[in-house]
């Protein structure tokens, strides 16, 4: 009756129960695949005995077997993982010569015999092995004679194997019915709350990320293990450079987003395995979600969650085109993807907290050549030493990369409060990458605990494009976002007296505005068309031509002084007729010293 039930009178079997078929060899339980052995009770034990120092040991002088219940081991990847100890042995006893081993050995089902799989000999007390695809029971045995040889225990002895994805949400498991499926346990020490995962198969394709609302967390959050939690390795993220949680308020909620792209770790293996180690001095649970599997197109430019491959939040989000930023009155933070706790001033936006930082929405870096930005510091005391960073994501914050750093203390700078306006071209970048996020970022500096930076007037430079004049930067003169300042001046829409082509209407004794800078190459000229004044009550006739009193200036990327270009008084006024208007319209030349350094 294959060890499963009695053999009657009438020379049929009687079946134990859960057992059935006429030599009970067909099992009517539905066998596990994954679990841990001892924390479920999935075993029979023999010669166990208490000891207060040691716990649980088998220290029965006449037999020592610990044996599992069946189980379906129907993945090709499966393993067992055992875990003895020795702490009641003594250390003069070494196991030798075939006395006193402990053997792993396993059997099928409807099957007598018991298969070797492993021999624990002299000291080795901890093992991960393959185990064979069928319904199979596993047992540890010490041979006989017992007398004599010390007690052992057995810490671990756990069933799993390799999943392709894993994924769990607490919201949708508040009683932790689905914990089992995607964690191997949780490690509650004075100091830490440690969350170990199952492992995956490695794929280059995937990203590790979770969510957790732990304020206090640590930089070390992050470790992993390539050879099933043997050993350990942190995630190396020095000054959270390259890889960051994104912060998000919900309904009065603060958590962290983190996400890692497989190819960040740089090996190669069969399967890898996480754990998460929080301060345990947070009440709440920390950890609020975990998916582990295929990422997502841009990573959902860091904007929601990535599942099963696809953005949790179906609408795309448009990349901003033309980005400029000068924290005005009709400032609008939500063209930001995170901005730290900042305090609004007039035209800037200031960090007197710990976390400094600011992450834009994704930016179409098709027509940018160079982002241009202001620095604004105060209280710099001569012992501060730090660094801020502009980082740029070409990923959907996945990765970022430095693209300038900002040293203190400033060299030549002495007062404590300044405003240093900075400068970086792309370079190839966006010839390479069509979408990018910018990133200002201050590491945690000790030294620095009072001062305060904060930022103002960003904007991105664009390229002009040399086939079509239509996009030339000034052929759209009413475009707002081709001019950093504009005081003493109104756009007006075209109509008969502008020559049907938008303007700016100067209506004060005097007047300033600056372009956003421009990359300028050599065979680029400046043109320029200035109307003259119309009276709008003559039927839109032009009274008068006159000479403007302007100067125009320039400036380039090696220096903050305006030099003249050219003063407008010294350019006679030639007139002609266009739909009953006079114009004036003068082709410049720029100076050598204007062209972009920018060889691409």
């Amino acid at each position: 009756c294959n060890g499963h039930g009695m053999r009657s009178s009438n020379g049929r079997c009687k079946c134990d129960s859960n057992w059935t078929n006429t030599d009970c060899s067909r099992s009517l339980i539905r066998f596990p695949n994954e679990l841990n052995i001892l924390k479920h009770v999935y075993y029979t034990s023999y010669g166990t005995t208490y000891n207060s120092t040691c716990g649980t040991i088998f220290n029965n002088t006449c037999k020592r077997e610990f044996e599992t219940n069946y189980m379906d081991i129907n993945h090709e990847h499966t393993y067992v993982h055992i875990e003895l100890d020795d702490r009641c042995m003594s250390k003069t006893y070494i196991r030798k010569n075939g006395d006193g081993w402990i053997r792993l050995q396993y059997r099928q089902i409807n099957l007598h015999q018991w298969n070797t799989l492993h021999i624990f000999k002299d000291h080795q007390l901890n093992i991960i092995k393959l185990l064979p695809q069928y319904i199979l029971q596993l047992r540890l045995i010490q041979n006989s004679p017992i007398i004599g040889r010390p007690p052992w225990s057995i810490e671990q002895f756990h069933i799993f194997h390799i999943h392709s994805h894993l994924q769990w949400f607490s919201l949708e498991d508040k009683n932790y019915t689905k914990w089992n499926s995607t964690f191997l346990k949780i490690l509650n020490t004075t100091n830490q709350i440690i969350y170990e995962t199952k492992d995956v198969y490695f794929n280059s394709d995937y990203i590790l990320q979770i969510e957790f609302n732990s304020i206090d967390y640590i930089n070390n959050i992050l470790e992993y293990s390539i050879n099933f939690g043997l050993t350990w390795f942190e995630i190396s993220n020095e000054n959270e450079l390259e890889i960051i949680p994104i912060k998000f308020n919900h309904e009065n909620i603060t958590f962290y987003r983190l996400t890692v792209p497989f190819y960040f770790f740089s090996i190669q293996n069969n399967s890898i395995r996480f754990r998460f180690k929080f301060s345990s001095n947070y009440t709440t649970n920390n950890l609020q979600y975990i998916y582990i599997g295929n990422k997502c197109l841009m990573n959902c430019y860091g904007n929601t969650r990535c599942i099963n491959g696809e953005c949790q939040v179906m609408n795309a989000i448009t990349p901003l085109v033309d980005f400029r930023e000068t924290f005005e009155k009709d400032f609008n933070p939500t063209n930001w993807l995170q901005l730290e706790l900042y305090r609004h001033e007039i035209n800037r936006i200031l960090w007197t907290t710990t976390n400094r930082q600011a992450i834009t929405r994704p930016i179409d870096l098709r027509p940018m050549r160079a982002i241009k930005w202001t620095y604004n510091l105060e209280n710099i005391s001569k012992t501060c030493n730090a660094s801020i960073y502009l980082l740029i994501s070409t990923d959907g914050t996945l990765t970022w990369s430095i693209l300038h750093r900002f040293d203190i203390p400033i060299k030549n700078i002495t007062t404590l409060n300044t405003s240093i306006e900075l400068f970086v071209e792309l370079k190839i970048l966006n010839t390479k990458y069509h979408v990018g996020q910018f990133r200002w970022f201050q590491p945690l500096s000790s030294k620095c605990n009072n001062f305060t930076w904060g930022l103002s007037k960003i904007i991105s430079i664009k390229s002009i494009n040399i086939d079509f004049i239509t996009d030339y930067f000034y052929a759209i003169s009413s475009a707002r976002s081709n001019w950093e300042s504009i005081d003493g001046a109104l756009f007006a829409q075209p109509d008969q007296c502008n020559n049907n082509i938008p303007a700016l209407i100067f209506h004060e004794t005097s007047f300033s505005v600056i372009t956003v800078p421009i990359l300028i190459q050599q065979f680029h000229v400046l043109v320029l068309q200035f109307n003259t004044k119309c009276d709008q009550n003559v039927n839109m006739k032009t009274l008068q031509c006159r000479n403007l009193t302007t100067i125009i200036e320039y400036r380039t990327d090696l220096s903050l002084k305006w030099t003249k270009l050219i003063n407008m008084e010294d350019l006679a006024c030639r007139t002609s007729l266009i739909n009953g208007g006079y114009f004036n319209m003068h082709t410049i030349k720029l100076p050598f010293e204007t062209y972009s350094r920018y060889d691409g």
